[in-house]
């Protein structure tokens, strides 16, 4: 009897280790998690005539938004007539449709099938190794690891003018990256040379970010020496690039939600993960236009800075003193917005502010006639708080600070086209080039506290 409970015994954990072994195999050769799909979802627009059809839709933005699974691609403002853009689930569409007819409010369709969209820029993705410059196809979008191999190849093929810079590390330990491209010509000292710092994907479903960001890093690098006028701002600027700022959460729109648009840290107490980090910024942190609730997607966060994706950007920014301009690209409305977003009152160099954005916009519009707003984000878009360009202009005193909302107007929003990357990276370069010769023509060192 011993000997039969000794063989069942040994019998068990033989078959524990084939069952142990038997999973770990499924698991290794299981696929990727799902992809969220979007099948029949819309993206309708709507806009209040009144000021009760505006309380009604403040009201469905706040109360109604997480209950309903809403995602306000443009949210609303205090404006009578500004239209907003919401991507309604199939679930919530009904209940939606009778809310809106309840207001008296008619909306219109935007986008007939989200699904069809995402199916059409996956379909685009050229996803193939990059070991030099040349792999690098700037006309479709890529992932993560194809985007951070690219900037590896970088130094060494430009290695007199570009460094690899790490910002940081995000939450799933992915490591931040940037590049500084400043050449040994132009002053004596590269300490003396103003800094100009641009950066893309703090938001993760805005891929048209990134991928203008890149393209116009790469025509700073590649064009140097051959170019005259990118050569003389090269040559007279330190220039910062970070392409991706929320690598975690860009890094799951290509494998788990394309429409994710936080970071990926767990909350708490919540099931729902993320913080927005363009609300997390410590000015005015937690105030207006910004959400208290995890499951929303324009939560600020546990407290200012509580995503070290956000404190490490914040963090690099500040120690580079010499930076005079910051520039935050997002996607979509075609604006160019300064400070501030949490009042309407204008900051004391809004002459400046606004007289830089004119001649960037005039720029930009004349390559393709694309047609840009311009002005205070609070008052140009909708308001704001914890954002990214109100902390570099009111806690560093970077007057020159600036949120870029490309292209387009909502025929895609979130899901443009690879075919309008080359486009919008062409138009909005020139608009940065006049940006850099406005900050080497009108100096504006940092000025600490500045409110």
């Amino acid at each position: 009897q011993t000997r039969w409970w000794s063989f069942f015994l040994d019998t068990r954990v033989l078959m524990a280790a084939v069952l142990v072994l038997a999973l770990a195999a499924v698991a290794l050769a299981a696929p990727a998690p799902a992809m969220l799909r979007f099948d029949n979802e819309k993206v309708i627009r709507f806009a209040a005539a009144n000021h009760e059809q505006l309380a009604a839709i403040k009201h469905l933005r706040t109360a109604l938004t997480v209950p309903l699974g809403l995602d306000w691609w443009l949210e609303p403002s205090s404006v009578v007539g500004r239209h907003v853009d919401v991507r309604v689930p199939v679930s919530a569409a009904a209940n939606v449709s009778a809310y809106l007819a309840a207001a008296g409010i008619q909306p219109s369709t935007m986008i007939e099938d989200v699904q069809t969209l995402v199916d059409d820029q996956f379909a685009s993705l050229s996803r193939r190794p990059i070991t030099s410059t040349a792999d690098f196809d700037f006309t479709v979008y890529h992932e993560l690891p194809e985007i951070q191999a690219y900037l590896q190849t970088l130094p060494r093929e430009y290695p007199d003018l570009v460094s690899l810079v790490t910002v940081g590390e995000s939450y799933e330990g992915r490591t931040i990256y940037g590049v500084k491209i400043s050449s040994a010509a132009g002053n004596a000292s590269t300490a003396a040379k103003p800094g100009f710092w641009f950066d893309g994907g703090i938001h993760a479903r805005e891929w048209i970010s990134p991928a203008t960001v890149l393209y116009m890093l790469n025509e700073l690098v590649s064009k140097y020496g051959s170019d005259t006028e990118i050569t003389s701002l090269v040559d007279s600027l330190d220039i910062f690039v970070v392409p991706v700022f929320n690598v975690d959460g860009y890094e799951f729109t290509y494998n788990g939600n394309r429409m994710w648009r936080k970071t990926r840290r767990p909350n708490p107490g919540s099931s729902c993960i993320g913080t927005d980090p363009n609300r997390n910024f410590d000015d005015h942190w937690a105030e207006i236009g910004a959400s208290g609730n995890p499951c929303d997607e324009t939560f600020y966060g546990s407290g200012p800075f509580s995503e070290v994706e956000v404190k490490a950007v914040a963090d690099t920014v500040k120690a580079n003193a010499n930076i005079q301009a910051y520039f935050n690209f997002h996607s979509y409305s075609q604006m160019w917005l300064s400070p501030w977003g949490w009042t309407d009152a204008y900051p004391p160099d809004y002459t400046a502010q606004i007289d830089l954005s004119r001649q960037a916009v005039a720029a930009l519009t004349n390559v393709f006639g694309t047609s840009y707003t311009f002005g205070p984000s609070s008052t140009t878009i909708y308001p704001t708080s914890g954002g990214s360009n109100d902390w570099t202009y009111d806690a560093l005193g970077i007057v020159h600070s600036y949120v870029v909302e490309l292209r387009d107007t909502g025929r895609y929003g979130f899901l443009l086209p690879a075919n309008q990357i080359v486009p919008s990276g062409q138009e909005t370069f020139a608009a940065l080039k006049v940006a850099m010769k406005y900050i080497l023509a009108n100096p504006a060192p940092r000025r600490v506290p500045r409110v």
